[in-house]
């Protein structure tokens, strides 16, 4: 323990005695290139840390990626096709979730009957479609009322909502909050 002491009391004495001779200007080029070297250093541990948050995302991202590839190949004939077409369902109501207005509309998109394609969608997503639906027009209503301004009522008439009570109570049921109430806090 007491060599370990020595040892960490003189490494500090040397980082203290090189950033005097720094400081005042040495011409001794070890100690400009250690200099140097910790200052990168320094600066590239700063790049990092203030990238991290933005490198866990992308990994979370490719690895989200990498397992649906990876449920995708385990796939195979109507296990496959019933994977791709609830995919092509969800791109399009992500596109425009006001323009479903019924679960008749998506069932005749998908050419199977309502209960079937609850029964497929529920086994891809996780969810009923309907439910898809709702989320959708929330997340979008979200944008919307962030980055736009557009009225409530405005915003419902949008997203398909036959009136702003039945918008505001649903936004409020996904979101914890009314509409007003989630503009005010942005």
């Amino acid at each position: 323990r007491v060599a370990d002491l020595d040892r960490h009391r003189h490494v500090r004495q040397v980082a203290r005695r090189e950033r005097r001779a720094v400081l005042q200007g040495s011409q001794d080029p070890v100690l400009q290139v250690r200099s140097c070297g910790d200052v990168a250093l320094r600066r590239v541990h700063a790049e990092a840390e203030a990238r991290a948050a933005e490198a866990v995302q992308w990994l979370n991202i490719a690895l989200l990626e990498m397992a649906q590839l990876d449920y995708q190949s385990q796939l195979s004939g109507l296990a496959l096709e019933q994977h791709i077409l609830v995919d092509a369902l969800c791109a399009g109501i992500r596109e425009h979730p006001e323009q479903i207005t019924n679960m008749q509309m998506l069932a005749a998109q998908a050419k199977c009957s309502v209960d079937h394609l609850i029964r497929i969608f529920k086994r891809h997503k996780g969810v009923t479609p309907w439910e898809f639906v709702i989320r959708c027009r929330i997340e979008k209503a979200s944008n919307l009322l962030r980055f736009s301004s557009h009225s409530i009522s405005q915003i419902a008439d949008m997203l398909g909502y036959a009136d702003i009570f039945s918008f505001s109570r649903q936004f409020k049921a996904h979101t914890g909050q009314a509409p007003t109430q989630y503009r005010k806090q942005l």
